[in-house]
């Protein structure tokens, strides 16, 4: 028998009464929760981030290319990568590689990350004041 177990029996009204009396106020969050996390949100989420990767890097592409080489002396031939103009630009490798790899894959993750963390805290804070008051 679990915490939310009425006499024995588990009906829609009971379990709707131990999630508000176990979780409050954040009820409400916790019975939108299967309406905010679907598969066709999840989809979203992930297409969004996969084409935010994709357009980001993308500029990597045009960097360098491969070109052939030939050796007369031996017949020998290799392929060896060799910058563009593109991965030789000092302009290009100022924005791109230092302006904006440390917008996008350092600033943005920490201040999300601690934004977040900040977030729970504070709840688990108000939600452990509010668990003392009743």
């Amino acid at each position: 028998m679990g915490p939310c177990d009425i006499f024995g029996t588990r009906s829609h009204r009971s379990a709707m009464r131990c999630l508000a009396l176990r979780y409050g106020a954040n009820a409400v969050w916790v019975l939108q929760a299967s309406r905010l996390c679907t598969v066709r949100q999840a989809r979203i989420q992930l297409a969004t981030v996969l084409s935010l990767a994709v357009l980001y890097n993308a500029p990597k592409f045009g960097e360098a290319r491969v070109q052939l080489d030939v050796d007369p002396a031996d017949n020998s031939t290799w392929l060896m990568p060799v910058h563009t103009a593109l991965g030789v630009s000092r302009l290009y490798n100022v924005i791109y590689g230092n302006v904006c790899y440390t917008l996008f894959l350092l600033a943005l993750p920490l201040v999300v990350l601690a934004s977040l963390n900040v977030r729970l805290i504070r709840e688990v804070k108000h939600s452990s004041t509010r668990s003392r008051t009743h």
